[in-house]
């Protein structure tokens, strides 16, 4: 299982993730993707510039692989839930460690499409997270998976250990994204809880490789059976045609200034 985490946080603690360097399910921020924000919409969870998702809802921050919980001038959640393992008390603010959080890179091999699951309602929903992608109904993966069947009496726990075992390993972002691995005896589909973008570019083993939607906003990649070395790579959409255009203004400014002062020494 990766080494990378998520962090979540209490009201006092919702700029922890800045100060840590951590990704965190707990965000002060005024910008987000709006592939997030799709995700937000259909869970029903609320977002201004503060997401903060209820401490009730283990799923959901199991799915985003909030791993680890602090907590100020409160309890440890171990004293009350088996599911975390305390690391850490001062007696002012206590970190856990949730058992149940999924690595950011999993591997699935079945499919609902996110018509099929139109009608559900959110619990429902999040069962769903843990057993299939969610694709759109035209998504090319279709193909390449088996449909599912869910099973809406399980628990979301009864498929986390599936999920952990079968997950990306040494994930680690950089500078561009991030890099990770993942090693398996046949072809499979991945998916990362980071949200999408018309920015990212995947290679596996130096191969282009495409992205596709999944789970309402986040990325899926194919990869092939023996050792799989993924490279995430993010560039704005836009940012080379607005540089080209900013260095091709700057240059007619230039251009433009020698003239007139070529224009007044006449």
């Amino acid at each position: 299982m990766s080494d990378s985490f998520r962090i979540n946080s209490n009201y006092y603690f919702m700029n922890l993730g800045t100060v840590l360097d951590k990704s965190t399910v707990t965000s002060f921020r005024s910008n987000i993707s709006p592939y997030a924000q799709n995700f937000y919409k259909e869970f029903n969870i609320p977002r201004s510039v503060i997401t903060m998702i209820d401490n009730d809802d283990k799923a959901i921050k199991s799915f985003l692989d909030a791993r680890y919980w602090f907590t100020l001038n409160g309890e440890s959640m171990a004293d009350n839930d088996d599911a975390f393992t305390n690391i850490f008390s001062n007696g002012s603010w206590t970190v856990d460690e949730f058992k149940y959080a999924l690595p950011m890179g999993v591997k699935y091999d079945k499919y609902v499409t996110a018509s099929e699951c139109e009608h559900l309602g959110k619990s429902e929903k999040e069962k769903v997270l843990f057993q299939a992608l969610v694709l759109e109904d035209e998504s090319e993966l279709i193909s390449a998976m088996e449909h599912a069947d869910i099973n809406f009496d399980a628990d979301y726990t009864d498929f986390v250990d599936a999920l952990q075992n079968d997950s990306c390993d040494n994930f680690e972002y950089n500078n561009n994204g991030f890099v990770t691995t993942f090693k398996s005896n046949s072809d499979d589909i991945i998916m990362f809880t980071i949200p999408y973008d018309k920015g990212w570019k995947c290679k596996v083993n130096g191969v282009d490789t495409q992205i596709y939607k999944a789970d309402y906003g986040f990325m899926a990649i194919g990869t092939c059976a023996g050792i799989n070395n993924i490279e995430f790579v993010y560039r704005p959409v836009g940012l080379k045609f607005g540089t080209v255009i900013s260095l091709v203004t700057l240059a007619v400014f230039l251009a433009y200034s020698i003239h007139c002062c070529k224009k007044k020494r006449l």
